[in-house]
């Protein structure tokens, strides 16, 4: 083997072994988070045009019947960019717990009349209350916001 190709190859473990090594401290790190554990409420930016922030408003009784918590957590998202951007809470915003189950919005306690969502100026936010039926004995721990389904999920820790 020669010299370039050992490089290549020590290199190429380095890598590998610190991706290893991140991956595995935050799953450390996740799994520690308890929902009591303050987290940050400003996000990161998806791009530097977009800014979402999100905070839980209020934990509902557990129903009974369906074993689930309505969960109200208040969402804001600030479009910063020359566009305007579609808002469409039931296809792009997300709950999920610690196990990474994923939880999509509902509309169950919205007024008929009420359509949450539409277009965003530049320049504008959009701040509004979004309700989640999540299983009983669960909490979640992060908001996923996604402009479209195959563009990369903005990840935001929530308390």
């Amino acid at each position: 083997m020669t010299k370039i190709h050992t490089n290549i190859l020590i290199l190429s473990a380095s890598i590998l072994f610190m991706s290893a090594f991140t991956l595995l401290v935050s799953v450390v790190i996740l799994r520690n988070v308890k929902p009591s554990d303050k987290i940050s409420l400003v996000a990161t930016k998806l791009t530097s045009d977009i800014v979402v922030k999100a905070n839980y408003l209020k934990k509902y009784p557990i129903n009974s019947t369906t074993q689930e918590q309505r969960v109200t957590t208040n969402v804001s998202i600030t479009n910063n960019s020359n566009q305007e951007l579609q808002i469409s809470p039931g296809l792009q915003i997300q709950l999920a717990d610690r196990n990474n189950n994923y939880y999509s919005m509902t509309a169950d306690y919205l007024p008929k009349s009420v359509v949450l969502g539409g277009p965003l100026s530049p320049g504008a936010t959009w701040t509004k209350p979004i309700d989640f039926n999540i299983p009983a004995g669960r909490t979640p721990i992060k908001l996923v916001f996604q402009t479209a389904i195959n563009s990369k999920p903005l990840v935001i820790g929530i308390n």
